[in-house]
């Protein structure tokens, strides 16, 4: 497969009801119609593998390669910019250390190599400026294109290579940066994953500060990189958390595939909002979260456990049809549908109507249960009363619509 760079056009052509997709080609180019010449310092005089003469009307812009146009200071002059290589002779002549992993590139490849560059002398980087070489294709027409239909397709290789001491500045001017302003730490990350610096240095260069470590948190899961997020919020639950914290650890943990540590988390939550013994509707929602968890690991009675215990104590505080002990019945409940236990679902709404007849929740919850249940007929009985509650609840109407509409669609057994 040769290394090349595609546009491709969609166009939907429209003719009455009939319609035809077409793509087509606006720029397409490999670069094997190029004439390759003898290399100019790299095993100098090897005929037939080197040029720096891209493509017609394509351009090359070497003016930010350090010392270009001086031959005693522009480094080694094939890699001075943008070229184009047998992939080859450059993979044998760089010694690989890599190169060879570009399988996408065969034949001729346009290369910029500031590594191989390197090995001879050249301008200071650090004072005049480090290596940047662009290239541009040709001015391209797409007028004809329909607005969102042009893609860019083409095949590419990048590996990093620092000299320490750059590399070292870079973090030290990051570290520093993070240090005075965290809302950097975000595109920062991104920077350093893109350079491929390891997980494990981020941790490093990240301020020991709980806006920067949450920041962290979610870039590491962000990238990819769930094991070192699961090991830093498993590092920072063993600290004092707030309870906002530990509500927002328990969902990560069951995001990143730790339910273990989301119980932790969970359970911190709801033991905090017991005896808080304020905000209802926290309670309810810690519970919730350490009862999906149990479910999880497949331990239902542990769930019950623990939604009953905090059911009590919402219960004792403000009622039984209080917001908050309404909030917690309908969340179990919806705990049990999806964990396909149908009669405890449905035991638990049937409930929540009991004690609020106005709770609009709870009788769609009912609804989706005797629908789940097979029970369609009283299924529409339950959605309409929930619209009859909620009439602007969108949700109700769709789902009561589709009901309606499978029921009619369906026959009927005789």
């Amino acid at each position: 497969m040769k290394s090349k760079i595609v546009i491709l056009v969609f166009v939907l052509a429209l003719s009455g009801v009939a319609q035809a997709q077409t793509t087509y080609i606006v720029l397409e180019e490999d670069f094997e119609g190029l004439t390759l010449g003898a290399s100019p310092e790299e095993a100098a005089g090897t005929p037939g593998v080197w040029t720096d003469t891209p493509p017609p009307g394509w351009f090359v812009d070497e003016s930010g390669v350090p010392g270009i146009g001086d031959p005693a200071t522009d480094g080694v002059a094939d890699w001075a910019g943008w070229a184009f290589t047998n992939k080859d002779w450059w993979v044998d002549v760089a010694g690989d250390q890599n190169r060879s992993q570009y399988t996408l590139g065969q034949g001729t490849v346009a290369v910029a190599d500031p590594d191989e560059w390197d090995d001879s002398d050249h301008a200071d980087s650090a004072a005049g400026g480090w290596y940047k070489t662009f290239m541009e294709t040709p001015a391209i027409d797409i007028f004809r294109s329909k607005g969102g239909t042009v893609q860019l397709k083409f095949d590419s290789s990048w590996r990093p290579e620092f000299d320490t001491d750059y590399h070292q500045t870079a973090e030290t001017h990051l570290k520093s940066a993070f240090l005075l302003e965290p809302d950097l730490i975000g595109d920062g990350l991104k920077l350093l994953n893109w350079r491929n610096v390891s997980a494990e240095r981020w941790v490093e260069l990240i301020p020991d500060t709980w806006p920067a470590r949450r920041r962290l948190l979610s870039s590491l899961a962000g990238s990819g990189h769930r094991t070192e997020a699961l090991a830093l919020l498993e590092e920072m639950l063993q600290l004092p958390q707030e309870k906002e914290f530990l509500g927002q650890a328990a969902s990560w943990a069951v995001q990143w595939g730790d339910p273990r540590l989301a119980l932790e988390a969970g359970e911190r939550w709801q033991a905090e909002e017991l005896a808080n013994r304020r905000g209802g509707s926290s309670l309810a929602r810690a519970t919730l979260a350490v009862a999906r968890v149990h479910m999880t690991l497949g331990d239902p009675a542990a769930a019950y456990q623990a939604f009953r215990s905090a059911l009590d104590e919402l219960v004792g505080r403000s009622g039984p049809s209080s917001g908050a002990s309404l909030e917690l019945l309908t969340g179990m409940a919806t705990v049990y549908l999806q964990a396909g236990q149908i009669v405890m679902a449905q035991s638990l709404f049937q409930k929540a109507t009991d004690l609020a007849p106005y709770h609009a929740p709870a009788f769609l919850g009912l609804a989706r249960t005797e629908r789940r249940a097979g029970n369609l007929e009283a299924a529409v009985d339950q959605y309409r009363e929930a619209l009859r509650l909620e009439p602007e609840d969108e949700r109700v109407t769709t789902e009561l619509d589709g009901l309606l509409l499978e029921m009619a669609l369906t026959p009927k057994r005789r």
